[in-house]
Parts: structure tokens; sequence; C-alpha cells
């Protein structure tokens, strides 16, 4: 499996995560993710990736997403 890695640099409060989460979930609709998203878990000062159903907190600040699946052809009639 072909992969990419996406990190966010370290916040300096919770607006700035919430700015950096809503810019990398544009990155991740623009490739094709639609499910997953970034988030910041306040409490635990950390970023989160995953859906409203579970997610995951990343404590390195990143995650890797299958590059086979977002590098993907685009099916006729779906947004670029």
């Amino acid at each position: 499996m072909n992969r990419i890695w996406i990190e966010l640099e370290r916040p300096k409060n919770e607006a700035h995560a919430n700015e950096l989460c809503t810019k990398a979930n544009i990155v991740l609709k623009r490739l094709g993710v639609t499910y997953d998203s970034f988030g910041w878990d306040e409490k635990r000062k950390q970023y989160t990736f995953g859906t409203p159903m579970g997610y995951v907190g990343l404590t390195d600040r990143g995650t890797w997403l299958n590059l086979d699946y977002c590098g993907r052809a685009l099916a006729e009639g779906e947004p670029t």
C-alpha cells in the first residue's frame, strides 16, 4: 500500500487548532476522503482523527492516508 502523511503543526491555542483542522479537512475532501476528519480534543490538548462514531487521539499530530484510495480516478460527476 502506498501512503501519504498529513501532520498538523502544534497549535497556539484552541482556536488555532480548530482553524488548522478546518484547513486539513478541506484537503481531505479534495483527496476524496469524505468520512474521516481531523478534530481537536481540548481536554487532552491533542488532535484527533476519525468519525463522530469513533476517533483516535493523534499524539504525533498526524496520520497516514492510503494514497491508492486518495489518488484513484474520480468517478463521473464526483467533485474535484
